[in-house]
């Protein structure tokens, strides 16, 4: 399966056939015109292109001629409906792998893609010493100056200098952060540096998929497997099936789902809804979350088993929050770009909006300050970007435990060192103890200047186990 760029100007027939070649397990991206293809094969990394010789502006044939000054190997196929031998030709000997006429027979497209595929001399290799190449200049593509994110590109590193000659080879990999903080952009990073990079990248949020079509979005269907399945169909994991499929948001699975998930992991097969076959799998698996998938557990919500296969190497992002420095390296970085994109002038932060900035929680993440900034810049009259375009609501203070009543009766227990005793005040008429959770929960906060792994340490939590307290008595970090 492959990388596919479509670069055609009518949208509807670009449509149809991403839709056909998706169903056949590629992945296709589309583009309307020679300067957005040319603007998408960095970001999109194609391994096929169907270009049309009739494009506005800058022709198809030109296009053709521009790309093969970069890249001689990428097999790309014309399209056209105004076919003629000087246009074969010309495709041709500009370096076209082969041609079609519209309106496009689908079957016969497929055969023509599988067999450029097919074709090792066709198909793109990178050494050893250009795949590291590529590693180093990963940080390049994001800030990470803090020491979290420095830490967090250095399992990256390790994991890309792990030789593997299939992807089953390569250990699962668990990523856990909150929503926002960059969870996508890490598991490209992991996919991008290792030996199967040039195979497909499947990404899937699993809080999208419909619960009942889950399964067969995953694992496929045969035709006829259930009312609504009028044509076989191939899953998300034999499309990603000699690359990597990344399950965001795993912790939403469904637990029948995370059952055949598991036997996938186990057995690297997978067998359609309806089918009686297996069908063998290559494919290097990263899954990420936002939740406590270990609290999960105990609830019964999540398998155990599951969760050891997927967290063979965990990779736990901080939240924007805790990555001092790079908030506002991000800040100037986003927006720089915004002001590129929409305005003429440069945008800055004034000393007000800079001290908003850095009040402010982000639960939302780098995603939030993204949006933030860019709204900011669309509404700005002027150069300068002030609190009132950030538009950021202060955070809220921790509130003060509830004072204890009038008659109340006092409590000793050793401390956690066994030193000092701890104090509970128990007003006559009692207390719930969900109460001095949330109490003992927000003086941590306090004392921790809002820290929330500050906090933790104070209380002896791990930084999930607090995150997990805070979201049950509904405290906001």
């Amino acid at each position: 399966m492959a990388r596919i760029l479509i670069v055609d100007d009518e949208e509807i027939l670009a449509r149809s056939v991403a839709r056909f070649l998706n169903h056949r397990g590629h992945s296709c991206y589309a583009a309307h015109s020679a300067e957005s293809a040319l603007e998408l094969i960095p970001e999109t990394d194609p391994e096929l292109l169907l270009l049309d010789i009739r494009l506005p502006g800058v022709s198809g044939l030109d296009l053709l001629a521009q790309i093969r000054q970069q890249d001689s190997q990428t097999p790309i196929i014309m399209m056209t409906a105004f076919a003629s031998v000087e246009d074969a030709i010309s495709a041709v000997r500009h370096g076209a792998s082969n041609f079609v006429r519209k309106p496009i027979d689908l079957d016969e497209l497929a055969l023509i893609i599988d067999r450029a595929l097919e074709n090792p001399d066709l198909r793109r290799r990178v050494t050893t010493y250009q795949r590291q190449a590529q590693i180093q200049d990963l940080s390049d593509l994001f800030v990470a100056a803090s020491e979290p994110m420095q830490r967090a590109l250095e399992v990256v590193q390790r994991l890309s200098s792990l030789p593997a000659s299939s992807p089953n080879e390569l250990p699962t990999v668990l990523i856990t952060g909150e929503t926002g903080s960059g969870k996508d952009v890490f598991a490209r990073l992991i996919h991008r540096g290792s030996p199967i990079h040039d195979r497909p990248f499947v990404e899937v949020n699993c809080t999208t998929l419909p619960r009942e079509l889950a399964e067969a979005e995953l694992f496929g269907h045969e035709r006829g497997a259930y009312t609504d399945a009028k044509e076989a169909r191939s899953g998300l994991f034999e499309a990603a099936d000699r690359g990597t499929i990344f399950l965001d948001e795993i912790g939403d699975l469904a637990l029948e789902i995370q059952t055949k998930l598991l036997t996938v992991i186990e057995k690297r097969i997978t067998r359609r809804i309806g089918s009686t076959r297996d069908k063998k799998l290559a494919v290097r698996i990263i899954a990420a979350t936002n939740r406590n998938l270990e609290e999960l557990i105990r609830q019964g919500r999540f398998r155990q088993d599951l969760f050891f296969r997927l967290s063979v190497v965990t990779l736990d992002l901080p939240p924007l929050r805790e990555r001092g420095e790079d908030l506002f390296l991000l800040a100037d970085q986003f927006l720089e770009f915004f002001s590129r994109r929409y305005s003429a002038e440069r945008h800055h932060l004034s000393a007000e909006a800079r001290r908003a900035i850095a009040q402010y929680p982000w639960p939302g993440n780098v995603r939030e300050l993204r949006h933030v900034l860019e709204r900011a810049t669309l509404l700005a009259s002027g150069p300068e970007i002030t609190p009132e375009l950030l538009g950021l609501r202060p955070a809220a203070a921790p509130a003060a435990p509830p004072p204890p009543g009038p008659a109340a009766v006092e409590a000793a227990a050793p401390g956690p060192d066994g030193s000092q005793p701890i104090r509970v005040q128990i007003p006559a008429e009692g207390l719930s103890i969900d109460a001095v959770e949330a109490a003992l929960l927000r003086t941590a906060l306090t004392q921790a200047s809002g820290n929330v792994s500050r906090a933790a340490r104070l209380l002896g939590l791990s930084r999930e186990a607090m995150r997990y307290r805070l979201a049950k008595h509904g405290i906001r970090e």
